[in-house]
């Protein structure tokens, strides 16, 4: 009967190192699925970080292609006007000539008395 009650004290014994290792196991495995879930989430909002660059991305990049298409109208309009400019600058040079020719040309018969007044005096 001792056989018996060394035998059934070694079980017992054996079953609550068992229960423990078990319980042991049970508790990192519960540990391990509160990582798993942590981890999850962290997934989660960089993946929903990731979105909301990838869409501020995109907004910018067509707001650069919006700037670039303005920036290369305003260098069309600049040569325009810078054309422009330079075709009236030519237009007035000829047309100061042609006010000085005139003047001259008054001043000339002004001098040899084409234009002269008696009543003026």
């Amino acid at each position: 009967m001792t056989a018996l009650q060394s035998q059934l004290q070694q079980v017992q014994l054996e079953r609550a190192t068992l229960t423990s290792k078990l319980k042991a196991s049970q508790a990192e495995i519960s540990s391990l699925q509160s990582v798993r879930q942590w981890y999850q989430q962290q997934l989660a909002l960089a993946q929903e970080a990731r979105v909301r660059l990838q869409g501020e991305m995109a907004h910018i990049q067509v707001g650069q292609m919006t700037q670039a298409g303005l920036l290369e109208h305003l260098k069309l309009e600049n040569v325009s006007l810078s054309q422009q400019l330079t075709e009236t600058q030519h237009r007035s040079m000829k047309e100061k000539g042609r006010i000085a020719a005139q003047l001259q040309g008054i001043e000339v018969r002004l001098q040899s008395g084409l234009y002269a007044c008696s009543d003026c005096l």
